[in-house]
């Protein structure tokens, strides 16, 4: 027998040997024999080995987290079950059930690992296998990964940068228990992971960035999955826009765009202004975020982009640059011929070259150069003598007109006509023209007549011309009237020979809205009076017959100067002073001429506010109020005239004219 089994048969050969057939067993333990006859028995220890049992591999090699059942491929496992025990990684099989000597079934207990050890051991006994016998292959089977494949991601119908709404992650192979899952989105962990089954975990997402897409992951001790794109943030939501009260072209403001979405935490936002981006960009919450403009010209719209995720969010029309600002005009006026430069001074003009351009009454200067934010210079177009608009276009923004520059005024500088040039016409041997009853001819030459025809209107004291004819900037004609007040002639003119029998009338030249200059000296046209051919004295003659040689008082009557004069009723803004056949107008004190548009002396005059300009003369303690031409002073309350009752610094009340009575 070996060890305590009877062999199956045994057969004696000879006086040394014996053959016999060893039963059944497993295990790989020496085992010892014992031979008997009838009167004796005989022993050999350790003299019987079986081959030890053999495991390959598991069939199949994985299942699901629930487990399943999984064939052990094995060798010299016996032809009877000694209480076999099979075990994957540390966990015992919910069931162990030998099959042959080359087939043990194991049922795993649910898990979620992979590379599992699977041991197989047998119990042990005090004969055939003391102690128990193990066999084991290494990293033999594995529970099936988790898969996201086929699964979805689904969230609140909210999903707001600032986070905490709640996912759900479908997939399989999550597992039959909680094994400790954890899920994050991009790189962030969820803020509470719940598994619900092994089909399903919940999430509770962390803050993120406006429109932000992540994926998931979910992982547990062995395994990882991810889905992408699972998570999509609310985009970013802008509903306001405010900026400081003053947006100038050098930037350097701020503007402040409210609304939801831009993160709870900085993500660093990113504004920009047309294509320029802002200097500084500062995130205040989720709710709000602001940009130090760059500087810039016109109107632009406003972008927002949140750099993580690229997602940008326009605004049209955000940003509306100041208008361009016009202070002043260097020089002010210019000839009418145009072509030189003037420089502009202002604001918002842009800190590099946008491209302005620029206009005179209406008319581009021929080139615009910029120089700074405040100066750009206009070449100055030929016009006529009216006062002008000057305008700037700065990035598409137009200026508020600026009247400020004007054409210098026409003056005539010499006169011809059939009795020949203005210089001979006063001589005392006559040399001049005498008006019949035909009109005459005369070429006005001076400047500033324009360029082009602007329709000019030549003046002979103030009768205009029959007609005036444009020539050149520095030429018109003039047909003088035949007007009977100033003499009618059938005469002869030799005969009277004395400056008492001639007129003298300043010749001007409208161009536009402003009269010219009159007539510089010697430039005066000339009209003979009838005379008495045998006294040589001139006829004074009469409305009846035309004749009217002595000179008329033109101021007497406003309809024969063009003074200015104020309302009915009172005071004239100027004076009028007559002269031998004309006129000469000077506003009246209290008043100066108008420079907007700029006119002739007198011609057009404005109030000085005294009280403004500071050429008043009342006390310190007195109020100046201004009235047309003048100005009036009144002791302010809690003071008192003391002095001439003016209220006036006249010295008559010692230190001061207003003396304080609260004293």
């Amino acid at each position: 027998r070996v060890e305590g089994t009877s062999c199956g048969e045994t057969f004696w050969t000879s006086d040394t040997s014996v053959t016999s057939k060893v039963a059944s067993g497993v295990g790989s333990q020496s085992l010892g024999i014992a031979l008997s006859t009838d009167a004796f028995v005989a022993t050999l220890a350790s003299a019987s080995v079986y081959d030890p049992p053999l495991m390959f591999h598991a069939d199949p090699q994985n299942t699901p987290p629930a487990g399943g059942q999984v064939e052990l491929v094995t060798l010299h496992l016996g032809l009877h079950d000694v209480t076999f025990s099979a075990r994957v990684g540390h966990t015992i099989c919910r069931l162990t059930e030998w099959r042959s000597d080359t087939s043990v079934q194991c049922n795993p207990a649910s898990g979620m690992r992979f590379a599992l050890d699977v041991t197989l051991t047998m119990a042990g006994n005090a004969g055939w296998n003391p102690g128990g016998l193990e066999i084991a292959v290494t990293e033999a089977f594995s529970y099936d990964e988790l898969d996201l494949t086929a699964g979805v991601a689904t969230f609140e119908a909210s999903t707001p940068a600032t986070g905490g709404f709640t996912g759900t992650l479908t997939g399989a192979n999550f597992g039959y228990d909680d094994y400790t899952l954890s899920i994050r989105a991009g790189g962030t962990a969820c803020e509470e992971t719940a598994w619900t089954s092994d089909t399903s975990a919940a999430c509770t997402v962390a803050s993120g960035a406006a429109s932000q897409v992540l994926g998931m992951a979910l992982s547990t001790a062995a395994f990882v999955a991810t889905k992408a794109s699972a998570v999509i943030y609310d985009p970013l939501d802008v509903t306001g826009l405010a900026f400081e009260a003053s947006l100038p072209a050098t930037g350097g403001f701020t503007a402040t765009v409210t609304g939801a979405n831009f993160g709870y935490n900085d993500y660093t936002i990113a504004i920009r202004a047309g294509g320029t981006a802002c200097p500084a960009t500062f995130w205040g919450d989720d709710t709000s975020a602001t940009c130090m403009v760059a500087a810039g010209v016109g109107f632009l719209p406003l972008s927002m982009a949140i750099t993580q995720g690229g997602v940008v969010h326009t605004l049209a029309s955000a940003v509306k640059y100041d208008l361009p600002l016009l202070t002043a005009i260097d020089p002010s006026h210019g000839p009418t011929t145009g072509s030189f430069d003037s420089t502009i001074y202002g604001s918002n003009f842009g800190i590099y070259d946008p491209t302005n351009s620029g206009s005179v009454g209406g008319i581009d200067c021929e080139a615009v150069a910029w120089v700074s934010d405040g100066e750009v210079v206009c070449t100055i177009p030929a016009g006529h003598a009216e006062a002008h608009n000057v305008s700037m276009v700065v990035g598409g923004q137009e200026s508020v007109p600026f009247a400020s520059f004007s054409y210098d005024l026409p003056v005539v500088s010499e006169l011809e006509s059939a009795a020949g040039v203005s210089g001979a016409w006063v001589s005392p041997t006559w040399g001049g023209h005498y008006l019949a009853a035909t009109a005459d001819l005369l070429t006005i030459t001076g400047t500033g007549f324009g360029t082009e025809d602007y329709t000019p209107a030549a003046f002979v004291g103030i009768v205009p011309c029959t007609s005036t004819s444009w020539v050149s900037d520095v030429q018109v004609e003039c047909d003088v009237p035949a007007v009977a007040m100033w003499g009618n002639g059938s005469f002869d003119v030799l005969a009277c020979e004395t400056s008492d029998c001639l007129m003298l009338h300043a010749v001007s030249v409208l161009v536009g809205e402003i009269n010219g200059l009159t007539s510089v000296d010697n430039t005066e046209y000339v009209y003979a009076c009838p005379c008495d051919a045998g006294g040589g004295s001139c006829l004074d003659g009469s409305s009846a017959n035309g004749w009217l040689c002595k000179d008329l008082d033109l101021c007497t009557d406003p309809a024969l100067n063009n003074c200015d004069l104020m309302e009915a009723g009172t005071s004239d803004d100027a004076n009028c002073t007559n002269t031998f056949g004309s006129f000469v107008c000077a506003c009246a004190r209290g008043y100066t001429d108008n420079t907007s548009p700029v006119s002739a002396a007198g011609v057009d005059c404005v109030n000085i506010d005294e009280c403004a300009v500071a050429t008043h003369n009342c006390d310190p303690f007195a109020n100046c109020t201004d009235t047309p031409g003048s100005f009036t002073c009144a002791c302010r309350p809690g003071y008192t005239d003391t002095g001439s009752g003016l209220a006036v610094d006249d010295g008559f009340g010692g230190t001061g004219d207003c003396t304080n009575t609260t004293i």
